[in-house]
């Protein structure tokens, strides 16, 4: 039986899996330089983790992972984005469109409508359920994005041929992360220890994402101990 006391000790991860089907550069190429076509980008973001961390524990990673990043790619000491509301859901929406709260529309976790005058939560919509049919623990889309994700761009760029994958803990962050034009945005399902999705990506979880459930990894994972290095 999956235990509920997993959650505080789990960094929330959010995974953006973009596959292409053309070239894609993020900057200018350098005169002469050439370089082989993407067919898969991986985007990270890991909650919490400030920029400090990654000097202070230097010493501790290993060759192929973090080191690997900053040593072989471009590494960023100094990026900010001018707003002030850092919660969760404002943060993925900020990284993935690129603009800020005011342009984007996630401006809070929350907020008060007063039009309806009801409190509205940033991805909740009443439209759609879970695929199992159960609305009990929140039913999600990305309809308060008022801009295109990353990930909504390359689908419009290659006329739909690429695909688009969201994962995370927080279905907030896979919903808003994997935006409007998604495949699939997957998430953690606290009471089952399964991975979901809503119907707003699907009728029903693709056959590989069931075959994965069924192993019941979660159940594994809680009957070893997790022992920090510090």
């Amino acid at each position: 039986m999956f235990r509920k006391s997993i959650r505080p000790i789990i960094v929330s991860l959010v995974f953006s899996v973009l596959i292409f089907s053309q070239s894609v550069f993020a900057q200018n190429n350098k005169e002469g330089f050439k370089t082989k076509t993407p067919k898969l980008v991986v985007g990270i973001v890991i909650e919490e983790m400030r920029y400090e961390m990654l000097l202070r524990y230097w010493d501790s990673f290993g060759e192929d992972g973090f080191k690997k990043i900053i040593d072989n790619g471009s590494f960023c000491t100094n990026a900010k984005y001018n707003y002030l509301i850092t919660q969760n859901s404002v943060g993925q929406a900020t990284i993935v469109t690129g603009t800020n709260p005011s342009y984007h529309g996630i401006i809070s976790d929350t907020w008060y409508n007063r039009l309806t005058d009801k409190v509205v939560h940033c991805s909740d919509d009443s439209r759609f359920n879970l695929v199992n049919g159960n609305v009990s623990i929140g039913n999600y889309s990305p309809q308060n994005l008022l801009v295109s994700t990353i990930g909504d761009e390359i689908k419009i760029a290659f006329n739909e041929k690429s695909k688009v994958i969201s994962l995370a803990l927080n279905p907030v962050s896979s919903v808003i992360s994997g935006g409007r034009f998604a495949d699939y945005a997957f998430w953690f399902n606290d009471e089952t220890g399964a991975w979901t999705t809503g119907s707003y990506y699907s009728d029903s979880l693709p056959i590989w994402a069931r075959d994965f459930n069924q192993k019941n990894f979660q159940d594994i994972y809680m009957n070893k101990s997790w022992s920090t290095l510090y």
